[in-house]
């Protein structure tokens, strides 16, 4: 022992031996390793969780039979609980009894390893502390129809959630990415979700329910995970989180938290640059090459090479259909809908990055830097919403669709879904954004305040509310109604959590009385999530008519009948075209008032003679929108300039410029 020759080590010491088998060994004595352990709660009301300080792999049947438990200072039998080794470290002690307990109960737990390890001259460990204490949740004994009724609840908002976000998601692509309206039900469903980290002693069935969902039920994010290798590192860290987020075991650590967003966020960036790049050069090239391949007559027979460039000339009319600003719509709308949650995560990293206990490493501190560049990212996003609200109120408010700029186009999905007769209409994103931000605040920086925190809360979605009701920021009338629907609900549930405190403090619940306002609760709940469902069904339904009402037109055009024109007649037979011609030089010569220009198009008598290249000339956009007719022929134009853009004489990208204005 330390270089000295003894018989036997000293009680803090173990027998051991130095040196590698086989090639010597020396029996040596070692200091022995100091066992503790701490206590945590779980999601489940029932679970707590005992970490040890070091793997107790290779004697935990011994150490769950030495396990001394008391609630509320009495000893519960052994056949009460269960003890379930989790990892190398970690113990779960489950509660099986149908006793109430009251929130707040001491559970104590005692591991009296002295008359084992402390004698035993080859044990490792010894032991300091022998007892832990730590206030458990609300344990009530539910009925099977109670649990089934919580049980269908979580599994409703959960399938519900996704079949919702999926269903939106896929009608939102399909118009464009234009829709926001996934965006709206998740910050709603986010937020009834994310009160589970406000401590006012919520009813057990909520508390259950809580534990069985996610706190964003509604999110399209794909669960993959690009980073896992990195959380490795930050796993099994002993924290000092405050109850409210330990009761749900939550992790300080942002990467762990948002962990699928940023794997979704990192594949979403190289699909936008890469689709919007890939679309735009094929299209310019397959212009190019349509321009100098004509398409084969339509009876003649036919080679590879000819059923190529057919091929290519339809490739090429889809593309100049397709807008592949829609990339980067969908972009906006899919970072808008991981906004709430990445600034909330963000602030708890930020917050609670002190209450690790174990020194940190560079992992820890990468990922609190991570955090804070989320936040400044998130942050700006914010800021450029409202400039772009803000400093396009003049192309929208009481303008029409067809005046308005062509730089717009790649974030439209700000302004689509909601109407343009007042400023405070438009500015729904971004007041939804600035109210996402002040609740990420509220819960993360009023943890030890949680009447303030409901409070807040509370105000801020009756204040939204309000807002909602008399400005009618969304144009369409059910989508308006169904929204504010979801709004109504999930703020019942809010006001739930509002009242509840404010009456404890005044008259003593019982816990029955408590668990029945749970269960309105969870009715709020439920309806929320159908009235988001329903909401997403007329959205698919929609989507369905129109596309069945466009391959209906288009097979009636396809069967009408139509008349051949004066220039497609003459492009057909060059000795008519040569005969117009004619006659148009002698028409301008006798100086008749019916002129006939080049272009094979004839007007009626009257008593001017109308020169097109020149009046044309002097016209301009102001003059022609000044009446119906002229507006509707300035559409057309502009549609005849998007499909023969190389004919007129100008490359794609000038067409989307801004019209300067006269």
């Amino acid at each position: 022992m330390n270089g000295e020759c003894v018989t036997s080590c000293p009680d803090r010491y173990y027998q051991t031996f130095h040196g590698v088998f086989p090639d010597y060994q020396v029996h040596a004595c070692l200091e022995r390793l100091v066992l503790e352990f701490n206590l945590t709660l779980a999601k489940e009301a029932r679970t707590v969780l005992i970490h040890f300080n070091y793997s107790i792999a290779g004697i935990v049947n011994i150490i769950t039979s030495l396990f001394h438990v008391e609630m509320g200072s009495v000893e519960v039998d052994s056949i009460s609980y269960a003890l379930t080794s989790v990892d190398n470290s970690t113990i779960k002690f489950q509660y099986l009894g149908e006793q109430y307990y009251a929130a707040l109960t001491v559970l104590k737990i005692t591991l009296d390893l002295a008359t084992y390890f402390n004698n035993d001259p080859y044990q490792v460990f010894r032991q300091e502390t022998k007892s832990k204490t730590i206030q458990i949740k609300e344990i009530y004994p539910f009925s099977q129809t109670e649990i089934q009724v919580i049980g269908t609840t979580a599994d409703i908002t959960s399938f519900g959630g996704a079949a919702m976000s999926g269903g939106q998601a896929a009608s939102s692509v399909a118009g464009g990415a234009l829709s926001l309206s996934l965006v709206r039900m998740q910050i709603i469903g986010e937020v009834v979700q994310m009160m589970r980290f406000i401590d006012i002693g919520w009813p057990p069935n909520i508390q259950d329910l809580y534990s069985e969902t996610k706190s964003d039920p509604n999110s399209i994010v794909v669960q993959i995970d690009l980073i896992q290798s990195w959380n490795e590192y930050l796993e099994d860290r002993n924290t000092s989180m405050p109850r409210s987020f330990q009761a749900y075991e939550v992790s300080p650590f942002f990467t762990e938290n948002y962990n699928s967003e940023i794997s979704n966020i990192f594949i979403l960036s190289i699909l936008t640059v890469f689709g919007f790049v890939i679309t735009s050069f094929l299209r310019k090239k397959l212009q190019v090459f349509t321009a100098k391949h004509t398409l084969p007559k339509a009876n003649a027979v036919k080679s590879f090479r000819d059923r190529l460039v057919e091929f290519l000339h339809s490739v090429s009319r889809l593309l100049n259909r397709f807008d592949p600003t829609i990339f980067w719509n969908f972009a906006l709308l899919f970072t808008l809908s991981v906004f709430q949650p990445g600034v909330f995560w963000s602030f708890i990293n930020i917050n609670y990055y002190s209450t690790v206990v174990e020194p940190h490493t560079a992992y820890t501190k990468a990922t609190l830097a991570i955090a804070v560049i989320s936040l400044v990212l998130y942050l700006s996003l914010m800021g450029f919403v409202f400039y772009a609200v803000i400093s396009n109120f003049k192309h929208f408010l009481n303008t029409k669709e067809s005046l308005q700029p062509a730089h717009i186009k790649s974030y439209r999905n700000l302004f689509e879904d909601f109407g343009c007769q007042n400023k405070f209409q438009l500015l729904f994103v971004p007041i939804s954004m600035l109210k996402s931000l002040l609740y990420g605040l509220t819960l993360v920086f009023l943890s030890p305040y949680p009447i303030a925190q409901i409070t807040v809360i509370w105000v801020l979605s009756a204040a939204f509310i309000v807002y909602m009701i008399i400005k009618r920021p969304l144009k369409d009338r059910w989508t308006r109604i169904i929204t504010l629907v979801v709004e109504l609900f999930g703020f019942g549930c809010m006001t739930i959590g509002f009242v509840l405190p404010i009456v404890e403090s005044a008259v003593e619940l019982d816990a029955s009385t408590r668990v029945e306002i749970g269960f309105v609760f969870i009715a709020f709940t439920i309806t929320s999530t159908a009235a988001g469902c329903l909401l997403t069904l007329i959205q698919i339904l929609a989507l369905f008519i129109a596309v069945y009402k466009y391959v209906r037109n288009k097979h009636r055009r396809r069967n009408q009948v139509k008349p051949i024109s004066l220039v497609e007649l003459g492009s057909e037979s060059p000795s008519i075209q040569e005969e117009n011609a004619r006659r148009t030089i002698e028409i301008n010569s006798l100086k008749e008032s019916t002129p006939r220009v080049n272009s094979g198009v004839f007007f009626p008598k009257s008593h001017l003679s109308i020169d097109l290249d020149k009046q044309i000339g002097r016209l301009s956009t102001k003059v022609l929108s000044r009446s119906p007719r002229g507006i509707q022929l300035l559409e057309n134009i502009k549609t005849w300039f998007q499909e023969h853009p190389s004919e007129a004489g100008y490359s794609r990208r000038d067409l989307y410029k801004s019209p300067k204005k006269m």
